[in-house]
């Protein structure tokens, strides 16, 4: 039986968006999972074999993280070193070399959000004639000038915003750059992909001038894109290797479930036997520590919108359980750290939520519309916020900004108008017509040249 490995990005997003994937090829491939020695409990809870890894990507500025992990002294003086040996790069190299020959895959996928992989493993997935493509967990990354980044909550058609944002995503790009060529004495990320472009003798043909919000991309390698084409702005995606597949999104996904939230669970239900009972879930999911203070806030101003109402809220987040804030709770509001997201969602009438792609597929697949408040400090959920407003598949709010009577009035208007579960439903069918699209196009897979 052939092998197929994933490459995964160290995010509990990025395993979740491959699981349905995997499971698919499990019939007829050896699967296997490699990526940070960290979710290795839980890829084999979900019935997949996980290859653990201890390096980390090159080029992404990861230095820092490392020398940190290794308790070293006088950080910026390793990482300065780090950068003109391109420790990272030897490292991943070594160990990707390990793991060729420890499974000798027949197919290797590669998280496109870590993409310099392509680079260190390119020379030993030809010479071994490994069949090779992209998984991309997220919407097309490539930025356009005259479409809405990724990044940001432009919609089609506001060109006025558009050119903003991209105009705000290169410059603070550029800013990036020139903090690292002026830090690192010119060893910036850019540097060193080049360098390992050059080392690895990768033909100029893969090479792309196109530019992602984070990476690099490469021409001719397939990327499969876990999403509908219907679901992202019309001419996103200009590239042919790049194919749209569905959601994917895995339904038989072993859930991580807080003991509170068992204990609860009674409680929860018998409030909702009543008929008029709405349940309305919250999910933040781990909120990037600068954003933490704001939703804290927010959740307070979230609570207050729900008081006094026949409404049933369950709140899930790491940033804000066991908050002293939130010790006294009206009799309708339960917060906790995991709650079992797919079970809770077949009961909810709305979510609220973070924009996470994967919060967003496994809203569409239960039929419930959204209300998305996307922290500022992330790299996608700006942009995948902006789809589900753009597609009427529910609204966005400021999670700054709305106050308790505007959060209510938005949640109003979700609970009692038709069009959103209705276009909802629609793309769910729309995404059943991608259903064998990605083995159709897996099979195609060839060696590089």
């Amino acid at each position: 039986m052939q092998t197929v490995v994933f490459l995964l990005y160290h995010g509990m997003g990025h395993i979740n968006a491959c699981l349905r994937i995997a499971r698919t090829l499990k019939s007829n491939y050896n699967v296997i999972f490699a990526g940070a020695e960290y979710f290795t409990t839980y890829v084999e809870g979900q019935g997949i074999m996980f290859y653990p890894l201890k390096t980390v990507p090159f080029g992404m500025d990861f230095e820092s993280w490392v020398n940190k992990k290794e308790k070293r002294n006088l950080n910026y003086i390793h990482v300065l070193k780090d950068r003109f040996t391109n420790r990272l790069f030897t490292l991943r190299k070594a160990e990707l070399k390990q793991l060729l020959h420890d499974v000798e895959p027949d197919y290797v996928l590669i998280d496109s959000y870590q993409s310099t992989d392509f680079i260190v493993l390119y020379p030993y997935l030809k010479k071994l004639q490994v069949k090779t493509a992209f998984i991309q967990t997220m919407p097309p990354t490539v930025v356009h000038h005259d479409s809405p980044p990724l990044t940001s909550l432009a919609l089609p058609g506001n060109n006025k915003e558009i050119k903003r944002a991209v105009r705000k995503f290169f410059f603070n790009k550029a800013v990036r750059q020139l903090r690292q060529k002026l830090l690192y004495f010119g060893r910036d990320d850019n540097k060193l992909i080049r360098q390992g472009l050059k080392e690895h003798n990768i033909p100029s043909p893969y090479q792309s001038s196109e530019v992602p919000i984070r990476g690099i991309t490469f021409h001719f390698v397939p990327e499969f894109i876990l999403i509908p084409k219907q679901f992202d702005f019309d001419k996103n995606n200009r590239a042919s290797h790049r194919h749209y597949v569905g959601f994917m999104t895995c339904q038989q996904r072993i859930e991580l479930i807080e003991k509170e939230y068992v204990q609860a669970r009674e409680d929860i239900q018998t409030k909702l036997a009543d008929t008029n009972a709405i349940l309305i879930y919250c999910s933040f999911g781990s909120v990037e520590s600068e954003d933490a203070r704001h939703t804290l806030q927010f959740i307070e101003r979230l609570i207050e919108s729900v008081i006094n109402t026949d409404y049933v809220l369950i709140i899930s987040s790491h940033s804000i359980h066991r908050v002293s804030n939130f010790n006294k709770l009206p009799g309708n509001v339960y917060i906790f750290k995991a709650v079992p997201q797919l079970e809770i969602l077949t009961r909810a009438s709305l979510f609220i939520m973070h924009g996470g792609l994967n919060s967003i597929k496994e809203s569409i697949n239960a039929g419930v519309p959204m209300l998305a408040y996307p922290p500022k400090a992330t790299a996608d959920m700006m942009g995948c916020s902006a789809r589900v407003a753009f597609h009427k598949l529910g609204m966005i709010g400021s999670l700054q900004h709305d106050n308790a009577v505007q959060i209510a009035d938005k949640i109003n208007e979700l609970l009692t108008n038709k069009i959103y579960k209705e276009n909802i439903l629609a793309l769910r069918e729309i995404d059943k017509q991608y259903s064998d699209t990605f083995t159709t196009l897996f099979k195609k897979l060839q060696p590089l040249q």
